[in-house]
């Protein structure tokens, strides 16, 4: 982890989101999961973005614009330099030869899977994603392309029905057993319910999404009770083994 800086490379539009593509001085390698804390101008705190893919220099992130942050990240041009401090955390850790990956993401959710998706098909493993939103209009079609482009077997949820199956993705899940691993990110309330309808011999990996100040650990923003104790969602997660919060 370091603190690195950067300057904004492109900045592209995708309805509800946008993808901020930074350009590093030092490149690293990120694992699946992990994210990063992203200064914004006129802000004195920085904020978390799970970090959606890394190309050599090249950072990006998916971000869904919901908040007067998000806003003003949103108006930055190519060329604002910036600092930021990644990778942090703990990502999720890839599955055993001959298991069968699926992947549960919940809106914005994507941001924590997507790099994950392709590091899977990169080593051969058939990756199951349902990807569930409101309705047609907030999944961002560029990256739905590239999904199915990179040979996901992809499905999109909406509540609406106007995409894809209609409902909440916890109703919609697909049959799955023992030999599954599952590797879910999105909203608290979208994972709390699969730690329930998911059974408790199927491995369950969540990526959570949680407010923090700093990113390492040292305010305690972002503190989460386990039966194991206090954890801190920055460094001892974001991922975490469904076993480690039940």
């Amino acid at each position: 982890m370091l603190l690195r800086s950067a300057e904004v490379s492109s900045l592209k539009s995708l309805g509800v989101y946008f993808l901020l593509e930074l350009k590093v001085e030092r490149p690293f390698e990120s694992t699946p999961g992990q994210f990063a804390m992203v200064e914004v101008p006129g802000r004195t705190l920085m904020r978390p973005f799970s970090i959606f893919e890394v190309e050599g220099p090249y950072v990006r992130f998916l971000v869904k614009e919901k908040g007067k942050g998000t806003q003003e990240l949103k108006r930055i041009r190519p060329g604002v330099k910036l600092k930021a401090l990644c990778p942090l955390g703990k990502g999720f850790p890839l599955p055993e030869e001959g298991t069968k990956p699926i992947l549960l993401a919940g809106g914005v959710g994507i941001a924590g899977l997507f790099q994950l998706a392709k590091e899977l098909r990169r080593r051969f493993f058939q990756v199951q994603l349902l990807w569930g939103e409101r309705g047609a209009s907030w999944f961002p079609f560029t990256i739905v392309s590239y999904l199915l482009r990179l040979g996901v077997d992809l499905t999109l949820c909406s509540e609406d029905g106007s995409i894809g199956l209609k409902g909440l993705l916890t109703d919609l899940l697909p049959p799955f057993g023992e030999k599954n691993v599952l590797y879910a990110c999105g909203p608290k309330e979208m994972l709390e319910a699969l730690m329930v309808r998911v059974p408790s011999g199927v491995k369950l990996y969540l990526g959570l999404e949680e407010r923090m100040a700093c990113g390492v650990g040292a305010c305690l923003s972002c503190v989460l009770q386990t039966p194991s104790g206090t954890k801190r969602v920055c460094v001892d997660g974001p991922v975490f083994e469904r076993g480690e919060l039940l």
